[in-house]
């Protein structure tokens, strides 16, 4: 949990920036690694958002990129505070 807490914020950023770059292999690459984040943590929503990032950037469908990027970027939100909350705020504990 601690790591999820602490390396969070950069993974969002690096997702991110592979999105205003339209670096649609870099999202996928983001997305696959955050998905493995939540498969470890039972985050199911976050799961499926990050899973469907990852096809529609595999896919290059850049119609729907921006709305699995949105969901994930909010699941991420919503997990994190939940995160928090549970370890009473602190990234230090694992």
């Amino acid at each position: 949990v601690g790591i999820f807490l602490k390396d969070g914020p950069g993974r969002i950023e690096k997702l991110t920036r592979g999105m205003e770059a339209k670096d649609w292999k870099a999202v996928m690459e983001s997305a696959h690694l955050m998905k493995g984040s939540a498969l470890n943590l039972a985050a199911g929503s976050f799961r499926f958002a990050n899973q469907n990032l990852e096809k529609t950037a595999d896919a290059g469908n850049a119609s729907l990129i921006p709305l699995w990027f949105e969901q994930v970027v909010y699941e991420y939100g919503r997990l994190e505070n939940h995160l928090k909350g549970v370890v009473g705020g602190s990234a230090e504990l694992s």
